[in-house]
């Protein structure tokens, strides 16, 4: 029971905790809550994505290490049967002493770095090829991880991973002043069409679209739009998408085709306009069309989307861009 509670506990901890962090801060966090209950001296988490031939990591975190402790290990990386171990057993916790485990080779690095016991655990989102691992390392030899931390740290792991997703996105639409409406689902990725995060329903609806996509890289109709200016990047059968550049990554949003998506590019016009509150006359001035016209354009988009009045109308518009 002290065992279920204990999980409880930080698990709850983990979520509300969450809400209250700025950008950059979300991994500290969850070591410092993490070392409240497996006590451990230093860390490192790994979020990337994973082709056939490498693993493309694009957040590295290092827990009280210096960045030289990464420098100091790509020497090494290849005689790694650690990291070898924990990438055949996804989403198991490895519980190992690092100097009965690995070569005689890494011995002066486990020695600099205090590296003598470690708790592994990776994951690999089998749709979009994203990976993150999580290692914590004791330097006391005479101090193992125990059986009962290791299944600990195993169950609370996939919260983790869920809990940095959208962490991140919750981020990404903040900054980029979405309205994150429920119907919009998100993802990250960098200029190249490489995805950083998704959400699980972003994975879903773009199978609409493309039945037989899988990641780790965004569908071509996409990626290639992340060089072009429109926000709209696709219109297709099944979803609509969007996106905004921040710094050097894009966040892409996706939902599903509706009705409104089948007004012409005249009508969207007239519907945004008259959703920021033009009058008739306004917005025919705007158009350098009749105001007459403008009426049967509304009038049509009224039926269309099935609404009866202007104040309707510009809800469900603002909801959908």
């Amino acid at each position: 029971m002290d065992a279920l509670r204990k999980q409880s506990q930080f698990l709850f901890d983990l979520y509300a905790g969450s809400r209250s962090h700025s950008a950059g801060q979300f991994e500290q966090f969850v070591f410092d809550l993490l070392r409240r209950d497996l006590h451990f001296d230093s860390g490192l988490w790994v979020s990337g994505a994973k082709t056939d031939a490498i693993a493309l990591a694009h957040t590295v975190s290092l827990d009280r290490q210096p960045a030289q402790f990464l420098i100091d290990y790509e020497p090494l990386k290849h005689l790694d049967q650690l990291r070898m171990t924990i990438a055949h057993q996804l989403g198991a916790t490895l519980n190992a002493t690092s100097r009965t485990s690995l070569p005689e080779a890494f011995t002066p690095y486990l020695d600099r770095y205090g590296l003598e016991h470690a708790l592994s655990t990776m994951l690999i989102d089998p749709d979009t090829a994203l990976y993150t691992c999580v290692s914590l390392y004791r330097s006391d030899l005479a101090r193992p991880f125990s059986e009962q931390e290791r299944q600990f740290k195993e169950s609370i792991f996939p919260h983790l991973v869920e809990c940095c997703t959208q962490y991140r996105l919750r981020q990404m639409t903040r900054q980029a002043q979405s309205l994150a409406s429920s119907i919009w689902r998100s993802a990250i990725a960098d200029r190249q069409g490489l995805l950083h995060y998704a959400d699980a329903e972003f994975t879903r609806l773009l199978r609409l679209e493309w039945p037989d996509w899988r990641g780790p890289t965004l569908p071509s109709e996409i990626s290639e739009s992340f060089t072009r200016e429109s926000n709209q990047w696709n219109r297709g059968k099944s979803i609509v998408a969007k996106g905004s550049r921040i710094g050097d990554v894009h966040l892409c949003e996706i939902r599903l085709r509706m009705v409104v998506d089948t007004l012409s590019d005249r009508e969207r016009e007239v519907a945004q306009y008259a959703a920021r509150g033009l009058s008739h006359k306004e917005i025919a001035r705007v158009l350098r069309i009749a105001p007459s016209t403008i009426r049967n354009h509304l009038a049509a988009i009224y039926r269309r989307l099935n609404v009866a009045t202007k104040t309707e109308m510009a809800n469900v518009i603002r909801e959908l861009e």
